[in-house]
């Protein structure tokens, strides 16, 4: 944090410290907008996760319970990187969830069960609770985090966007853009090829793309890149751009 104008604290001088170190220094917990009323056709399940996407979640419950993935419900994505508590919808109707069988998730724990009488959609939701961890905070600089508190506490906390909305590249405005103006090449050119204005982590996968050689830009790519992954098998298996593009997870594109 910075002195400028732009923060609400600015009046305060910075407090040094590291975030995220670990997935349990950053807790996000769903206030949920109703409570589901014990009877219907979908099944409702709080579950807290660890280093899981919501999607990945979803996934899991796609395919135990034998749905597609259209029919698993979540009122907005949660952080992977983090311990987050939130409520999924499965639609089960006239079927008995306990039918199939123990349900195991991987990083991933069901709080309790319930039935609904609707989907749980996207802003179902009337917040999210966080608890950050700060550390290697000096004890001199606790007078200053108290004010910085005493503040937000009064004022509220200004809803500021970053990764989470434009991606760790800063590019999801531009990616947008170019699926609606259906021009499959130049997304996947954006998503995958190198770019000055927009680093990051994994430019010898980014060159590797730039010379053709898609197999080789795959194997590079970190493992937390789904969508990356996605369309370079595609690539690498020879489709045509717009095959590639639409072989994204449907939700990361509506995003």
């Amino acid at each position: 944090m910075t002195s400028s104008p732009r923060y609400l604290t600015s009046e305060i001088p910075p407090v040094p410290g590291v975030i995220k170190q670990r997935p349990e220094d950053f807790y996000v917990e769903e206030l949920p907008a109703y409570e589901p009323c014990g009877e219907g056709e979908h099944l409702y399940l709080l579950i807290q996760k660890q280093d899981r996407t919501t999607l990945d979640v979803a996934s899991d419950l796609a395919r135990h319970f034998d749905v597609k993935r259209s029919a698993v419900g979540y009122a907005g994505l949660k952080d992977a990187r983090a311990v987050t508590r939130q409520m999924f919808s499965v639609y089960l109707p006239g079927k008995d969830e306990n039918s199939y069988g123990e349900l195991h998730l991987q990083g991933a724990e069901v709080l309790w069960t319930d039935r609904h009488t609707n989907k749980l959609r996207r802003g179902h939701l009337k917040g999210n609770r966080f608890v950050i961890r700060l550390r290697d905070v000096q004890l001199a600089h606790v007078i200053q985090t108290e004010e910085v508190m005493r503040i937000l506490e009064k004022k509220g906390v200004p809803n500021r966007f970053g990764p989470q909305r434009f991606g760790m590249r800063g590019n999801n405005d531009l990616l947008g853009r170019l699926l609606l103006l259906n021009d499959a090449r130049g997304f996947i050119n954006a998503l995958l090829g190198p770019d000055e204005i927009h680093p990051d982590d994994c430019p010898e996968s980014r060159a590797a793309f730039a010379a053709g050689d898609y197999r080789k830009a795959l194997n590079l790519l970190p493992r937390s890149r789904k969508t990356e992954s996605r369309v370079l098998k595609m690539l690498a298996s020879g489709r045509r751009p717009k095959q590639a593009v639409k072989a994204m997870d449907d939700a990361t594109g509506r995003l």
